[in-house]
């Protein structure tokens, strides 16, 4: 049940909290849920420093409440170091199994889990923050992993998404991001894969010099079998062996368009030529993934 709590109320509280640590961390959360959005960023990560510090039950309703309002928090103050907060309050550890579960009212309303909410609310933090994507595995952090190189493919004027792809054919969205890239760029980026969903978001970290990204996303070997004039295109086949690749097998033949060899302008594509070429699959109209060629160039 709802709670007023006055500043008064809460520093009597606060003088009691060796002795009642449960009432003043439930006094923290009420104050802090009518008031955060008005008594400062300084005095708000006081507060929540302050809880933290109290030895009350987790995991709990009255934890996962403080997540919850974290998030709130987080939104509101630019300074708040959510991604701190939330390795602080354990969410690899004291998530409840309500917490991971889509929520329906009594009137058939569903409302996104907390473990959801928590995963796309950081994906917002990050975006705003680049800089504090972390370098290495966080445990209490499980959906995001460290930086790893992506190919932009495309670009989405109408929603504002980068789709980005890594090596292993695993398909991102970067939504907004703060760092913005070209279509053909490779970029560092920090996949964020939340746990109860298929929908992979990126954050954008920094574009990397073109050569160097090619260098470390990986080529493939192959050869020119058949060239088509008309169609503008060549068949290669993959004399390299096949990578894996998230949601579909990689096909040791196909076509790819004969305008990506033009980068060297000294050369006219000829069967039997040996080409290395940048290759993930890509999920077609008919919801089946197929080889998709980036970058084609002829091997010296």
């Amino acid at each position: 049940m709802a709670k007023t709590i006055t500043w008064e109320e809460l520093l009597a509280s606060l003088e009691t909290a060796k002795t009642h640590p449960r009432d003043t961390a439930w006094a923290i959360y009420w104050y802090l849920k009518d008031h955060f959005q008005e008594c400062g960023s300084q005095q708000t990560r006081m507060l929540l420093a302050t809880y933290i510090k109290i030895p009350v039950e987790r995991p709990s309703l009255l934890h996962s409440c403080m997540l919850q309002l974290a998030l709130k928090i987080s939104e509101q103050y630019d300074d708040f170091n959510l991604l701190n907060f939330i390795r602080i309050w354990g969410f690899h550890l004291f998530l409840r199994p309500e917490d991971k579960e889509i929520q329906t009212t009594a009137d058939g309303r569903m409302f996104m889990s907390l473990q959801d909410r928590t995963e796309r609310v950081v994906v917002d933090y990050l975006n705003r923050h680049p800089e504090h994507c972390p370098l290495k595995r966080e445990p209490e952090l499980p959906m995001i992993i460290p930086p790893v190189i992506g190919y932009v493919n495309s670009y989405d004027a109408k929603n504002d998404f980068f789709h980005i792809f890594d090596s292993g054919s695993r398909h991102f969205v970067a939504k907004s991001p703060k760092v913005i890239p070209l279509i053909g760029d490779y970029v560092w980026f920090t996949p964020i894969i939340p746990a109860n969903s298929r929908f992979k978001s990126a954050v954008i970290i920094k574009q990397e010099d073109h050569i160097a990204g090619r260098e470390v996303f990986g080529t493939l070997d192959a050869e020119i079998i058949s060239i088509d004039n008309k169609k503008h295109t060549f068949q290669y086949r993959i004399t390299d062996s096949l990578p894996h690749a998230d949601g579909g097998v990689m096909s040791q033949e196909g076509y790819a368009p004969i305008k990506l060899l033009h980068s060297d302008q000294k050369r006219t594509p000829q069967e039997g030529d040996k080409v290395s070429m940048v290759v993930f699959l890509v999920r077609g109209s008919d919801g089946i993934k197929y080889n998709h060629v980036a970058e084609a160039f002829f091997n010296s």
